[in-house]
């Protein structure tokens, strides 16, 4: 197993911990998308202990599939694993 680089740990984490944010406000307004942000965010864990690049690549589709049923989303999950900035602190 390969675990994945120090730059992928980073906006994995960064991803977790905003969708987990996102989660938590969304079941408390009862509002049903929560259960798909749940399912797009709970492979990704996993995958950093075993990390390559098919697994990144399954990280990618499963956060733009998750974009994609919900189109103008404030936080952008797909380009914050790819391209953005991460912040140093979250």
């Amino acid at each position: 197993m390969t675990q994945a680089p120090p730059e992928i740990l980073k906006r994995v984490l960064y991803v977790l911990h905003h969708g987990l944010t996102e989660l938590r406000n969304r079941a408390l307004q009862g509002d049903a998308q929560a259960a798909d942000l749940a399912d797009a965010l709970e492979i990704l864990p996993g995958m950093l202990l075993d990390w390559n690049d098919e697994r990144c690549e399954m990280a990618r589709w499963v956060l733009n599939d998750y974009q994609s049923k919900y189109p103008g989303l404030a936080f952008d999950y797909f380009k914050y694993l790819t391209e953005y900035p991460v912040p140093d602190r979250f």
